[in-house]
């Protein structure tokens, strides 16, 4: 990670919380983990942080709270089953316990998905050892992927909403299972983009991103990433093309807190980004600064929530779901 250059009263973001150094590290591996493409195509990508939520609800168990505060896991299969299963079912089907999963992100949806699996050290041998018993075959001269039917096959005997390795309609994966990470495709030309490098962490865009959350404490619970291409799809433009943008759930010790960042090469231009209008919705309550990193200028808008809340982040709700309807000023692009 690279050092901070300077903050335009970023300090006052967000009260640090214990152990955040240990929660952040999750968002950059996932940064890691994705391709570059996440800030260049019209599909973004989910990150749901389980360690983080762990430690927001006090348990390891993935509760029917922690479900509903990380909607952007419902199109993650791994969330899904997480949410309808017990812990040892789940350990049973994927050969690892929820509180060996720190985090998972993906993007897309079938018939071309990918989700990334990461956890502590042991989490990719384990699943590795697992696959073969669940009905998973080595790919011909690819010793680290598997598969466990045929891809893109309707396969109504394997339908099984506790297996987070086939499709709702029993569609097979793909599985390549590195060192540091699980990838799980249900294509092979989905599986090819979500390891392509150079990574999302290796742009000016992920560089900046990644210092974010290293401005103040907070847990980072779930966030959305996303490109100036799907920010052309998602209202009138309102503001400048960005290299990448991050809308964030994260929790503090005063409540939930929602923020949206988006990266400029040019500070000028993430100064306009900040005039954008906000649905009447969200209040007067909305913080705005300039955060100047060394690869780029982050415009960046805060808004909380000081009530202590845990199960809801109504504020990241409210914006997620303008942008679900394709109506979200904050981060709409101009026209060219």
């Amino acid at each position: 990670m690279r050092p901070m250059k300077s903050l335009c009263g970023a300090a006052a973001l967000m009260m640090p919380l214990a152990a955040q150094a240990d929660v952040f590290d999750h968002f950059n591996s996932a940064l890691a983990a994705l391709p570059a493409s996440v800030f260049e195509t019209e599909t973004p990508a989910q990150f749901v942080n389980l360690h983080a939520l762990s430690m927001i609800f006090q348990t390891t168990d993935f509760t029917p709270d922690m479900a509903g505060r990380a909607m952007l896991g419902l199109d993650l299969p791994v969330v899904q089953v997480l949410a309808a299963t017990d812990p040892d079912a789940f350990a049973a089907q994927t050969g690892v316990l929820p509180s060996e999963l720190n985090f998972v992100t993906g993007y897309g949806a079938r018939p071309d998905q990918a989700v990334i699996w990461g956890g502590e050290r042991n989490l990719p041998g384990d699943i590795e050892a697992r696959l073969p018993i669940l009905g998973f075959a080595p790919v011909a001269g690819q010793h680290d992927t598997f598969v466990n039917g045929t891809l893109g096959e309707m396969n109504l005997g394997a339908m099984d909403p506790g297996n987070p390795w086939v499709g709702p309609m029993g569609e097979a994966s793909l599985v390549r299972v590195t060192p540091f990470a699980v990838y799980q495709a249900s294509s092979t030309a989905a599986l090819s983009a979500a390891t392509l490098t150079p990574s999302a962490y290796d742009t000016a865009a992920g560089l900046a991103l990644s210092q974010l959350f290293a401005i103040g404490g907070g847990y980072v619970a779930q966030v959305l990433l996303f490109s100036p291409a799907f920010g052309q799809t998602v209202g009138a433009g309102h503001v400048p093309a960005y290299l990448g943008g991050a809308l964030a759930d994260l929790q503090t010790e005063q409540g939930p807190v929602t923020l949206l960042a988006l990266a400029y090469a040019d500070c000028d231009l993430a100064q306009q980004a900040l005039s954008a209008p906000w649905p009447a919705a969200f209040g007067d309550g909305l913080q705005s600064v300039i955060a100047q990193t060394e690869p780029a200028c982050l415009a960046v808008t805060r808004i909380g929530q000081p009530d202590g809340a845990m199960a809801r982040n109504t504020a990241f709700e409210a914006a997620y779901g303008a942008i679900l309807m394709r109506d979200f000023a904050p981060i709409a692009v101009q026209a060219n």
